[in-house]
């Protein structure tokens, strides 16, 4: 696996444990190193671009706290693990204390650390993003992207919100494609989407997107009913353009439909702070759109902003799903963000869900939160998608179809 790990931690034996165990795993880049001082030195060094870094907690000097704190500060975009033989309540609140830091929590490890627990949190680590899979080498050219929307081959692709309580279609995300002449296989957002936001032409593609979706919304609420809404994904660079709720609203009253009918996603790949993104913001609650915080968990937003900020649903980012139904304090974490999220008056969405066992885990949670993920259905084009709701329907549990 290609991977640059680094494991902070004062016990020279934990060390080689940690670097054996992902030897095993097929890890081929392992760091070691025993003080916080030195795991950040190392980091700003920028020798090493670390995916993953393995903290504990309890270190002589800068112990792990610190250190997750000064890795917030440098804006360290990999992920951490918290390692520690501490009293459960204390890791908890170390994982509290990091997911409303900038920085991104994969999960916490009790000690004895095993190789069966290392492979998971790599696991979680893979299925954060899909889209950090693709070879920058793949990535298409603006030319290649600026073709495609002129020539209309930014394709739109459905992927199901379903209600743990009832089982129904809540909204589908709309998720963008790129048809290239001379490959078979539908081009994926990560090939493109930042080529996008670099180069200023993400609202274009944006906008694209969802003139395709237009065309295809009737049939949607044919099959899915009219309470069915679609989430349409918008980088927080588009949120500087406070011209964009008027151009959305102008493209829908062209089709026929309502802001209601739509969730607006934006990502945390950002910081939404300025004037500009906050005014964007909250028009396009004013104008009548449900406004969705995506994978909340890895980036710029803490539990205080979303006080402030008008989100309607709040996306929880797939590391803290990904095998919940054996992580206690994933559990309980979680169980903490859903009792925040009922105060606040907003929908929850636990997103990636992929193993059957995190599926039953949530389907059986008395909480009614929105299920999206592989297991339930990857995305598809607009007949697939209507096939898939077919057979869904005939199944009156979520676990029926594991």
């Amino acid at each position: 696996m290609e991977l640059n790990t680094l494991v902070v931690d004062d016990s020279q034996a934990m060390l080689s444990v940690i670097s054996e165990f992902l030897k095993n795993l097929n890890v081929t880049s392992c760091t070691c190193v025993e003080s916080g001082e030195d795991a950040l030195n190392l980091i700003r060094s920028g020798e090493i671009k670390f995916q993953l870094i393995f903290v504990d907690l309890n270190m002589p000097g800068m112990d792990g706290m610190e250190l997750i704190r000064l890795l917030s500060k440098e804006h360290f975009l990999g992920g951490v693990v918290i390692l520690s033989e501490l009293d459960d309540k204390i890791i908890q609140l170390a994982a509290d204390v990091t997911n409303e830091s900038r920085t991104h929590l994969i999960g916490c490890m009790s000690k004895p650390v095993t190789e069966e627990k290392l492979s998971i949190f790599l696991q979680k680590l893979k299925s954060l993003d899909h889209r950090t899979e693709e070879k920058i080498e793949n990535l298409l050219s603006v030319a290649e992207i600026e073709s495609a929307i002129s020539d209309k081959r930014v394709i739109p692709y459905y992927q199901p919100k379903v209600n743990n309580q009832t089982g129904e279609v809540e909204s589908l995300e709309l998720l963008a494609r790129i048809v290239l002449p001379n490959e078979v296989d539908a081009v994926t957002a990560g090939r493109f989407i930042g080529v996008a936001e670099e180069n200023g032409i993400i609202e274009a593609l944006t906008l694209s997107i969802l003139r395709r979706a237009m065309s295809e919304l009737h049939t949607i609420q044919e099959e899915f009913g009219s309470h069915c809404k679609l989430s349409l994904n918008i980088s927080p660079l588009t949120l500087n353009n406070k011209a964009l709720p008027l151009k959305l609203i102008r493209l829908l009253e062209k089709y026929g439909y309502e802001p209601s009918n739509f969730i607006i996603e934006v990502t945390e790949s950002y910081a939404i702070e300025n004037s500009t993104q906050l005014e964007t913001l909250n028009r396009l609650r004013i104008k009548g759109f449900d406004v969705a915080l995506d994978d909340y968990g890895t980036g710029y937003t803490n539990i205080q902003q979303l006080k402030k900020l008008p989100y309607t649903e709040i996306k929880i980012d797939r590391s803290l799903i990904y095998n919940i139904a054996n992580d206690k304090l994933s559990q309980v974490v979680a169980q903490s963000l859903f009792n925040i999220f009922d105060e606040l008056n907003v929908q929850v969405v636990a997103e990636g869900v992929e193993l059957p066992e995190d599926l039953i885990y949530l389907d059986n949670l008395q909480i009614p939160i929105i299920l999206q993920g592989y297991i339930i259905s990857k995305p598809k084009i607009i007949d697939s998608i209507c096939l898939w709701h077919r057979s869904w329907k005939k199944n009156s549990q979520l676990t029926s179809y594991i």
